[in-house]
């Protein structure tokens, strides 16, 4: 059985600079500059967008990232949600999904 380590921080947060498309695999955006090094798929920040207006969710999964880079590698559509277009100023941040209550502790 593969490990899986979920990266908690506390109170990341911030909103899109640019249009995020529903195919995309990166992010490139100010905001991310600050997160430590992520070195691949068993590491990662679960990382959810919300449209409270459209009651839409994706939970998206930050699986790589160099330190003081702009640019993450993020797996799209985790947690039963579905991959969407967000607009710029759409706000993300590291919030509890369901599959933390999940995970043993």
């Amino acid at each position: 059985m593969a490990q899986e380590y979920r990266l908690i921080l506390n109170a990341f947060h911030g909103q899109l600079s640019t249009q995020l498309l529903a195919a995309a695999t990166s992010i490139v955006d100010t905001a991310y500059q600050g997160l430590p090094t992520i070195p691949g798929t068993a590491v990662y920040i679960p990382l959810a967008f919300n449209d409270s207006t459209l009651h839409e969710k994706e939970i998206l999964w930050i699986t790589g990232h160099a330190a003081g880079s702009s640019t993450v590698t993020v797996v799209r559509a985790k947690e039963g949600t579905t991959a969407r277009t967000w607009a710029a100023g759409a706000p993300f941040g590291q919030a509890e999904t369901t599959r933390d209550g999940l995970l043993p502790v």
